[in-house]
């Protein structure tokens, strides 16, 4: 095999995906030294009767100098150069020239689309899974593919694409309406925030390393270079600010302005009534949010005439549950909240679909 002194390039490899990567000053020593490597590479296969496929090979240089945006990095294998392009794949991860990751979000963001109206099929409003069977199908179909290298990607603006569909698989488990508060949906679905699970893996990713002080990364996390560009999100900046998921969910429940936000103390835990049929738990968590068909958001939201109840007051789901005369449930907000059998029968006689 070639040996690691022989090369001038730092060598990733993943079973049969190879990279070769060299930093420089310019591009043309760039393209000298990998020149020179891939030569010796052609020479090693060679020797061993393998060819090396230039037109499966990709090239790619990075950098920030917009002027140079359009350079094609040229280097030659027996003649032949290979091809440059502009997001090449590693690990099926996509890398563009500024490494801002926004092509591989995009393309991911579509395939969490893709994935989030096979599990919206599995359930309705009032008819479907269970919240158990959705938000175990979700984490197998969505969450696997959306967390897939995100020690790598996490720190880029562009992750906010992710979360966006991170989001809608969180409303398709709680049954919630478009307008629920954020903070609200990890709660309901029982799932943790998705900045602060990827930041857990960060965490894994970083501690792994540093139990592992012979693995050739280790020099780039734990004696890294200075940080030159504001712009830059390097993954060594989250060194240092490790805690535990749940201790950060918490914190953030706590300082965050969320309507009915006293009925959880917790956020971490599974609220009650993840088990009930579809048709009750959706119910009961447009009450909860204080999001639901009730006459004063749909008169909000142009499909209602009139914000009023029945009642003559203005229809709201407090309203529905604690005031209305003709809806009033006794054990208030909080009652349906703890999803007794009282609750789970007034849910059942509620003439309101919200």
């Amino acid at each position: 095999m070639i040996s690691i002194d022989v090369l001038f390039s730092r060598k990733f490899i993943y079973a049969d995906d190879i990279c070769i990567v060299k930093q420089g000053k310019t591009f043309e020593e760039i393209e000298n030294n990998l020149g020179k490597d891939l030569a010796k590479i052609q020479k090693y296969l060679k020797t061993w009767h393998l060819i090396l496929n230039t037109s499966k090979s990709a090239a790619i240089a990075f950098h920030l100098n917009n002027r140079e945006a359009n350079y094609k990095i040229k280097i030659n294998v027996n003649g032949e150069f290979i091809p440059n392009e502009d997001s090449p794949r590693y690990l099926e991860v996509k890398l563009d020239r500024a490494l801002t990751f926004k092509p591989h979000l995009e393309g991911l963001k579509n395939k969490l689309k893709t994935r989030n109206n096979i599990i919206s099929k599995l359930a309705g409003t009032t008819w479907g899974c269970k919240a158990n069977t959705l938000h175990a199908s979700a984490m197998a179909l969505v969450y696997s593919a959306a967390e897939y290298c995100a020690p790598a990607w996490t720190r880029s603006t562009h992750s906010k694409k992710i979360d966006i569909q991170l989001n809608h698989t969180m409303r398709i488990i709680s049954g919630t309406v478009k307008s629920t508060q954020i903070q609200w949906l990890p709660v309901l679905a029982h799932i943790a925030p998705p900045d602060l699970r990827r930041k857990a893996a960060t965490h894994s990713l970083l501690n792994k390393i540093k139990q592992n002080p012979n693995l050739p990364v280790y020099e780039d996390i734990y004696q890294h270079p200075v940080k030159r560009l504001k712009s830059r999100s390097p993954v060594w900046i989250e060194l240092g600010t490790e805690g535990t998921t749940e201790d950060k969910w918490k914190s953030r429940w706590k300082d965050a302005e969320v309507k009915n936000a006293e009925l959880v103390v917790d956020p971490t835990q599974k609220l009650p009534g993840f088990d009930f049929p579809r048709a009750l738990w959706t119910a009961t968590n447009r009450i909860r949010t204080a999001n639901g068909r009730c006459n004063h958001l749909l008169h909000k939201w142009g499909m209602s005439e009139s914000p009023l109840c029945g009642c003559g007051d203005i229809q709201t789901t407090r309203h529905i549950v604690e005031t209305c005369p003709l809806t009033k449930f006794d054990g208030g907000l909080r009652g349906i909240h703890e999803g007794g059998e009282n609750a789970i029968e007034w849910l059942e006689n509620l003439d309101i679909r919200l």
